[in-house]
């Protein structure tokens, strides 16, 4: 940092001013979790941040007055979080965010719960994640309900450059109760759901990819889908990017009011159908002004759910 050289990344951090840069000058081990309080970057410099369970449980954490940028101004620069077999569990967290975070470049990577965290539960601030760069991955290899991203409580997250990936099967790449927004970039993953969305969803590029050869979730028993809503309370909003879907492209399943997709100038393909609903209290409704539509069917409903397509849509069969 400057021209200061500091025994531990962790010293390097408490030692860290508003506005100032810590660069990795060499691999490193932290013994505890890193506690973010102010506005830092760390330039990982093409070196490693290897986390532990000894971390307890958090590689990283970032206060609510805390704001933290990665970025990566040398090559193959990476922060792991390795979890044991027996000690595997979903509140693992690699960055926990209740304040701000920006990745712009470097790699995230975890084997276990969640990659990235953005939680603002109990809070009265809105934390925020932004992917403007780089690569978040979940590695999930024990209790297949690993999270790259998880944004709950209050928290959003914007998509605008990068990937975000799972490699394993879990439970999604993104979860998200809360708002999730998707510009560019590329979420992908052998997952049961790409996008998990119970809150506000927007996508006006990108692409979002769902790889996964199971056939349903097995703890839900639905579908696996490129984007799964469970709420329907705030229409789904895709004005551009890409859907690829092995399985079905959207899922509507167990909501509670109406649902509603508003489709226009996106490219999707399915291997099953484009929209799958076994909803039992509503119609969801899908409204489609234009786009590049390739599925099979259009519509695959269930026990007494309905589903309403309106509009242009230009659909034909896979070649």
């Amino acid at each position: 940092m400057g021209e200061t050289g500091y025994e531990t990344l962790t010293v390097a951090f408490e030692a860290a001013t508003d506005g100032r840069t810590v660069v990795l000058v060499k691999d490193t081990e932290p013994a505890e979790a890193i506690v973010v309080t102010g506005k830092v970057t760390l330039d990982l410099n093409g070196c490693t941040v290897a986390a532990t369970m000894e971390s307890k449980g958090k590689a990283f954490i970032v206060e609510q007055t805390g704001s933290l940028t990665i970025r990566d101004s040398g090559k193959d620069g990476k922060i792991t979080f390795t979890v044991p077999a027996d000690k595997g569990r979903p509140n693992n967290d690699l960055i926990r965010v209740t304040g701000n975070f920006t990745l712009e470049g470097g790699m995230l990577e975890t084997n276990d719960g969640c990659t990235v965290r953005i939680d603002g539960d109990g809070l009265s601030t809105t934390p925020q994640g932004i992917i403007n760069g780089g690569t978040v991955s979940n590695i999930c290899l024990y209790n297949n309900v690993g999270i790259a991203i998880n944004v709950v409580n209050k928290g959003s997250l914007t998509v605008n450059v990068g990937r975000v990936e799972q490699t394993t099967c879990g439970e999604s790449v993104i979860f998200g109760d809360q708002a999730v927004k998707i510009t560019g970039g590329v979420i992908t993953g052998n997952a049961y759901h790409t996008i998990l969305a119970y809150g506000p969803f927007t996508m006006s590029g990108g692409r979002i990819e769902q790889t996964s050869d199971k056939e349903v979730n097995r703890y839900w028993y639905n579908p696996v889908t490129a984007i799964y809503n469970g709420q329907g309370s705030s229409p789904m909003i895709i004005t551009g990017g890409g859907i690829v879907s092995s399985k079905m492209a959207f899922s509507y399943t167990g909501i509670n009011s109406p649902g509603e997709v508003q489709i226009s100038n996106a490219k999707i393909s399915a291997g099953n159908a484009l929209f799958f609903s076994n909803n039992n209290r509503a119609v969801v409704k899908a409204r489609i002004s234009s786009g590049e539509i390739i599925v099979p069917k259009l519509v695959k409903n269930e026990g007494k759910s309905a589903t309403v397509l309106t509009g242009l849509c230009m659909c034909q069969e896979p070649r």
